[in-house]
């Protein structure tokens, strides 16, 4: 937030636009491509001179029943949390 109103945008719409795009980013990187490198194991593949370890090296039952589960679980909070942040604002006033 620091970091969008030292740009300082013209407009609120635009503002606006610039913290849904950066929430997105984050969110994306964050469940999306950190998730999956740390459990990554890039031992056996043409990235091997990248140091992860993790102990997945494919998309197997195991990987699916742990780290497809959180995936899943935090997808389903994203959806469902602004209907449940409106419930707890109606439910205050």
């Amino acid at each position: 937030m620091v970091l969008i109103d030292t740009i300082g945008y013209d407009t609120h719409s635009e503002r606006t636009s610039a913290i849904m795009t950066s929430i997105f980013i984050t969110s994306f990187i964050n469940t999306g491509i950190l998730l999956n490198l740390t459990n990554a194991n890039l031992k056996f593949t043409f990235l091997k001179f990248i140091p992860l370890q993790g102990q997945y090296t494919d998309f197997t039952n195991e990987w699916y029943q742990t780290i497809g589960a959180s995936l899943v679980q935090t997808m389903l909070i994203q959806a469902f949390m602004p209907f449940i942040e409106i419930g707890i604002k109606l439910t205050m006033m």
